[in-house]
């Protein structure tokens, strides 16, 4: 895919240059011959808002605009003998069909996800033309309902199916497919949607079907508050090729939406979204593989112990630190302030530990997921697990080598996350106990990881000190 034609920044249409746009991994790569801005500052990764320019382009196929675009390089060469500069732009999102303003507010959004209609409309979503009576179509029908959630803030989302005809190369087939409709009457930002709706989702999906959920470019619209805007199609990165069209068609989800009450478990996913970034995130990239060994060994520990805190607070032993603080009171050698902060100071000595924290989360799936997926070992992990954290991340004197252990990290590291997913979905609604434990065990990749016999947390912890 790419776009070919004049490129300017908008607002200043008067400088234009040539080049071309084109996908490149997970973002839009723009070359250009000449200088877009000769001021801008080279920024390794878009995304951040740091020196960001919205690039607008006349394409080969139409008007498009190009938001948080950074430069990414720049380098010196010549053209027919003539000294040229050529710069290259990156981005996250390209809005298609005309000019906008990174701050253009949209009422609305539709689109499509992998995976999203085998969650919904699970079990039946597809038969055959060739080999299906009235009775098949009107089974294929009966769908569920759209559900409509509406959030607190005052915005809304609602999943419906329809049902489409598909001609294949053999024979043609009827499917449903489900759309996510997302309003909002006060406005959102084409990156406010995003955190909104479809990185909430698809960590949702991600955890469901464990694997990476795509979002496609042809099946993303917004429109504008400003009923005369209209709507304009938007192609946000890591689109990701198209895959088999049953991709998802023998993937066994570990649950789907017949499996927990869809108004209240996407409610409160989505609304704990906001607090958990850092795990769904964690969640969404974790298997992509970029990063080194022990980032993700951290990584992964740290989105556990965040969502241990948003689950369960900051709690410490109450009866302890009012022990102390009276012992504290009967000397008349402290003003309040230092019996203030002595408070402080003992609330974080009796706070619990990482290590409990992380069993605690383990134990929200109930006993019988937590002691197949750790062996029994549950202390142990989270011993492990912690220490390893504890080492990579605050330099820790390790009492043990387990942060120069690569396939007790790496074991860690898949076991912490999954241990992450399913304490999420738990709290959002998903049975625990023995009705996960029989989901898990049936899945191949939760079933590898409880069966693995690379480790063993005990035997980790009983190694002699180096």
């Amino acid at each position: 895919m790419k776009y070919g034609g004049s490129w300017w920044l908008a607002g200043s249409p008067g400088w234009k240059v040539d080049g071309h746009l084109s996908l490149v991994d997970d973002q839009w790569e723009l070359s250009v011959v000449g200088q877009l801005d000769a001021q801008a500052m080279t920024v390794r990764e878009p995304g951040y808002g740091i020196d960001s320019r919205t690039v607008v382009g006349d394409t080969t196929k139409g008007l498009v605009s190009l938001l948080d675009c950074h430069l990414a390089s720049q380098a010196g060469g010549s053209i027919r003998n003539q000294p040229r500069r050529t710069q290259t732009w990156r981005a996250t999102e390209l809005i298609a069909g005309r000019e906008v303003s990174p701050t253009q507010l949209y009422s609305k959004t539709t689109f499509q996800m992998d995976g999203l209609t085998e969650w919904w409309e699970s079990p039946t979503k597809r038969i055959r033309l060739s080999s299906a009576d009235e009775a098949d179509l009107e089974k294929v029908n009966a769908g569920r309902k759209p559900l409509t959630i509406r959030m607190h803030n005052g915005w809304s989302l609602t999943l419906n199916s329809t049902g489409t005809e598909r001609s294949g190369v053999h024979e043609a087939s009827y499917e449903r497919r489900t759309s996510v409709l997302i309003e909002y009457a006060a406005g959102f930002t084409s990156q406010e949607v995003y955190g909104l709706a479809i990185f909430p989702l698809q960590a949702m999906l991600t955890t469901a079907f464990g694997t990476e959920i795509v979002l496609r470019e042809e099946n993303l619209f917004l429109v504008g508050a400003d009923p005369e805007t209209g709507w304009v199609k938007v192609g946000v990165g890591k689109l990701g090729t198209e895959p088999p069209p049953d991709q998802f068609a023998f993937a066994r989800p570990l649950f789907t939406s017949a499996d927990v009450n869809p108004q209240s478990f996407l409610e409160a996913w989505l609304m704990q979204a906001n607090d958990l970034i850092f795990p769904l995130g964690w969640i969404n990239e974790h298997r992509l593989g970029r990063r080194t060994l022990q980032v993700d060994a951290m990584s992964s520990v740290m989105a556990a112990e965040t969502l241990h805190r948003k689950i369960h607070g900051t709690t410490y032993d109450v009866d302890q630190v009012d022990r102390l603080m009276a012992v504290l009171g009967e000397s008349d050698q402290f003003i309040s302030e230092e019996r203030r902060d002595a408070r402080n100071a003992l609330k974080r000595g009796y706070e619990q530990t990482l290590p409990q924290r992380l069993a605690q989360l383990a134990s929200d799936l109930g006993d019988p997921t937590a002691d197949y997926l750790l062996g029994g070992e549950l202390k142990a992990w989270a011993q492990v697990a912690a220490g390893i954290r504890n080492t990579l991340g605050h330099g820790l004197q390790p009492k043990h080598q387990l942060h120069r252990n690569y396939p007790a990290m790496l074991m860690m590291t898949v076991v912490t996350t999954m241990v992450l997913e399913l304490a999420i979905a738990v709290s959002c609604g998903l049975p625990g106990g023995e009705w996960l434990k029989s989901r898990v065990a049936g899945l191949p990749r939760y079933r590898s990881a409880a069966e693995q016999r690379v480790v063993s947390w005990k035997a980790l912890l009983a190694q002699p000190s180096q």
